[in-house]
């Protein structure tokens, strides 16, 4: 009898466990509202993270509220408040300053204009 007790409280325990976990889902966008593909979602103070899909959007399993940093390529960070209850939506403001000139190789060294040998090729933003 006792035997029996004991594994009906461990397995009331482990499901309460596992049933307290959740995830926090959430979308990226640029700040026209597009989707920001690859950009970083990390927990604050933490090594935790993921970076968003093709659609923007991301999700992270967390037992509790927290607090997410995004960043992107080009774009301001942001910190924002996540709830296991409601999807968060991010829109990440453009930082042009941040963008200077750089050449990236084959091997993906970078490296500047000057110090190359060869032609390079300057692509220019549209306006």
């Amino acid at each position: 009898m006792r035997k029996i007790a004991m594994t009906i409280v461990v397995l009331f325990c482990t499901t309460v466990t596992l049933l307290a976990q959740g995830i926090i889902r959430g979308q990226v966008t640029d700040s026209s509202g597009a989707a920001l593909p690859g950009a970083s979602v990390k927990v604050k103070g933490t090594s935790r993270g993921t970076t968003t899909a093709n659609d923007g959007s991301f999700s992270i399993q967390s037992d509790t509220d927290l607090s997410l940093e995004i960043s992107g390529t080009g774009f301001l960070p942001s910190t924002v408040k996540a709830t296991l209850v409601q999807a968060v939506t991010v829109r990440l403001i453009p930082n042009s300053k941040n963008l200077s000139e750089v050449i990236v190789t084959a091997l993906g060294i970078s490296r500047s204009k000057n110090t190359l040998l060869y032609a390079a090729q300057k692509a220019n933003k549209e306006k």
